[in-house]
Protein backbone atom coordinates (compact mmCIF):
# COMPACT_ATOMS: atom_id res chain seq x y z
CA UNK A 1 0.00 0.00 0.00
CA UNK A 2 1.46 3.35 -1.01
CA UNK A 3 1.30 5.92 1.77
CA UNK A 4 0.08 9.43 1.23
CA UNK A 5 2.26 12.26 2.46
CA UNK A 6 1.65 15.71 3.89
CA UNK A 7 4.27 18.50 3.50
CA UNK A 8 5.23 19.97 6.89
CA UNK A 9 7.87 22.73 7.17
CA UNK A 10 9.81 21.57 4.13
CA UNK A 11 9.67 17.87 5.04
CA UNK A 12 7.16 15.25 4.01
CA UNK A 13 5.12 13.77 6.85
CA UNK A 14 3.57 10.37 6.05
CA UNK A 15 -0.07 9.58 6.83
CA UNK A 16 -0.59 6.62 9.15
CA UNK A 17 -2.57 3.68 7.78
CA UNK A 18 -3.30 0.17 9.02
CA UNK A 19 -0.27 -2.17 8.87
CA UNK A 20 2.10 0.82 8.97
CA UNK A 21 5.71 -0.22 9.48
CA UNK A 22 8.48 1.85 11.02
CA UNK A 23 10.55 3.36 8.17
CA UNK A 24 13.73 3.56 10.28
CA UNK A 25 16.30 1.11 8.87
CA UNK A 26 17.65 0.11 12.32
CA UNK A 27 14.15 -1.00 13.45
CA UNK A 28 12.85 -4.53 12.96
CA UNK A 29 10.14 -3.50 10.46
CA UNK A 30 7.26 -4.59 12.70
CA UNK A 31 3.81 -3.50 11.54
CA UNK A 32 1.48 -1.39 13.67
CA UNK A 33 -2.28 -1.58 13.24
CA UNK A 34 -3.11 1.32 15.57
CA UNK A 35 -1.71 4.86 15.58
CA UNK A 36 -1.16 4.99 19.35
CA UNK A 37 0.92 1.78 19.20
CA UNK A 38 3.25 3.31 16.65
CA UNK A 39 3.52 6.58 18.59
CA UNK A 40 4.44 4.62 21.76
CA UNK A 41 7.12 2.83 19.70
CA UNK A 42 8.34 6.22 18.37
CA UNK A 43 8.64 7.68 21.89
CA UNK A 44 10.34 4.54 23.20
CA UNK A 45 12.96 4.21 20.46
CA UNK A 46 13.19 7.38 18.39
CA UNK A 47 13.21 10.24 20.91
CA UNK A 48 16.61 11.16 22.34
CA UNK A 49 15.34 12.17 25.79
CA UNK A 50 12.34 11.57 28.00
CA UNK A 51 10.81 13.62 30.77
CA UNK A 52 10.07 11.81 34.05
CA UNK A 53 8.86 12.56 37.57
CA UNK A 54 11.26 10.97 40.10
CA UNK A 55 9.95 9.59 43.39
CA UNK A 56 11.16 11.74 46.28
CA UNK A 57 10.90 8.83 48.75
CA UNK A 58 13.02 6.29 46.82
CA UNK A 59 15.75 6.51 44.20
CA UNK A 60 14.77 3.73 41.80
CA UNK A 61 11.28 4.82 40.69
CA UNK A 62 10.13 7.48 38.25
CA UNK A 63 6.88 7.89 36.34
CA UNK A 64 5.64 9.63 33.22
CA UNK A 65 2.52 11.11 34.87
CA UNK A 66 1.68 12.71 38.20
CA UNK A 67 -1.22 10.25 38.61
CA UNK A 68 1.20 7.28 38.44
CA UNK A 69 3.52 9.00 40.93
CA UNK A 70 0.62 9.61 43.36
CA UNK A 71 -0.43 5.94 43.13
CA UNK A 72 3.17 4.85 43.76
CA UNK A 73 3.46 7.11 46.82
CA UNK A 74 0.19 5.77 48.27
CA UNK A 75 0.82 2.06 47.60
CA UNK A 76 4.56 1.76 48.25
CA UNK A 77 5.23 4.51 50.78
CA UNK A 78 1.78 4.63 52.44
CA UNK A 79 1.27 8.37 51.87
CA UNK A 80 -2.24 9.68 52.42
CA UNK A 81 -4.06 10.74 49.24
CA UNK A 82 -3.69 14.41 50.18
CA UNK A 83 0.04 14.10 50.96
CA UNK A 84 0.67 12.12 47.76
CA UNK A 85 -1.15 14.73 45.68
CA UNK A 86 0.76 17.60 47.30
CA UNK A 87 4.10 15.79 46.86
CA UNK A 88 3.43 14.81 43.23
CA UNK A 89 2.29 18.33 42.31
CA UNK A 90 5.51 19.76 43.82
CA UNK A 91 7.81 17.32 42.03
CA UNK A 92 10.02 18.75 39.29
CA UNK A 93 10.42 16.83 36.04
CA UNK A 94 13.85 15.50 35.10
CA UNK A 95 15.08 14.94 31.58
CA UNK A 96 16.81 11.59 31.01
CA UNK A 97 18.76 10.30 28.03
CA UNK A 98 17.02 7.41 26.29
CA UNK A 99 19.33 4.33 26.40
CA UNK A 100 17.28 2.62 23.62
CA UNK A 101 17.47 5.61 21.29
CA UNK A 102 17.83 4.88 17.56
CA UNK A 103 18.20 7.95 15.39
CA UNK A 104 15.26 8.44 13.02
CA UNK A 105 17.47 10.36 10.58
CA UNK A 106 15.31 12.66 8.49
CA UNK A 107 12.12 10.69 9.19
CA UNK A 108 9.37 12.33 11.22
CA UNK A 109 6.41 10.52 12.81
CA UNK A 110 3.26 10.09 10.71
CA UNK A 111 0.08 12.07 11.08
CA UNK A 112 -3.12 10.27 12.03
CA UNK A 113 -5.33 9.77 8.96
CA UNK A 114 -8.51 11.13 10.58
CA UNK A 115 -6.93 14.51 11.36
CA UNK A 116 -5.57 15.05 7.85
CA UNK A 117 -7.68 17.68 6.12
CA UNK A 118 -7.55 19.34 2.75
CA UNK A 119 -7.50 23.03 2.09
CA UNK A 120 -10.78 24.65 1.21
CA UNK A 121 -11.37 27.90 -0.65
CA UNK A 122 -13.03 30.40 1.63
CA UNK A 123 -14.38 33.73 0.52
CA UNK A 124 -15.83 36.72 2.32
CA UNK A 125 -19.32 37.57 1.19
CA UNK A 126 -21.45 40.50 2.20
CA UNK A 127 -25.07 39.52 2.61
CA UNK A 128 -27.34 42.13 1.11
CA UNK A 129 -31.03 42.83 1.55
CA UNK A 130 -31.89 40.39 -1.23
CA UNK A 131 -30.44 37.29 0.53
CA UNK A 132 -31.92 36.53 3.95
CA UNK A 133 -29.35 35.15 6.40
CA UNK A 134 -31.38 32.02 7.13
CA UNK A 135 -31.60 30.83 3.51
CA UNK A 136 -29.57 27.83 2.37
CA UNK A 137 -26.72 28.98 0.17
CA UNK A 138 -23.74 27.37 -1.55
CA UNK A 139 -20.57 28.92 -2.89
CA UNK A 140 -19.66 27.80 -6.40
CA UNK A 141 -17.04 28.94 -8.86
CA UNK A 142 -18.38 30.36 -12.13
CA UNK A 143 -16.08 31.91 -14.72
CA UNK A 144 -13.24 32.08 -12.18
CA UNK A 145 -15.31 33.95 -9.58
CA UNK A 146 -16.95 32.73 -6.38
CA UNK A 147 -20.72 33.09 -6.59
CA UNK A 148 -23.40 32.48 -3.97
CA UNK A 149 -26.19 30.21 -5.13
CA UNK A 150 -29.41 30.50 -3.13
CA UNK A 151 -31.51 27.36 -2.95
CA UNK A 152 -35.12 27.90 -3.93
CA UNK A 153 -37.32 27.00 -0.95
CA UNK A 154 -40.63 26.62 -2.81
Amino acid sequence: MESQQVPIAGRVRPIFHKDYHCPIVSCDGRKFSKFHQYMRHWRKFHTRTSSVLPCTACVDYSSKTRMELREHLCHHHHFTVFAAKRTANGTTRRTLMNPRYMSPGLHIPPIKEEIYTTEETVGVVEVGDNIPRDMDTDMVEQDGKLVIVVENQN
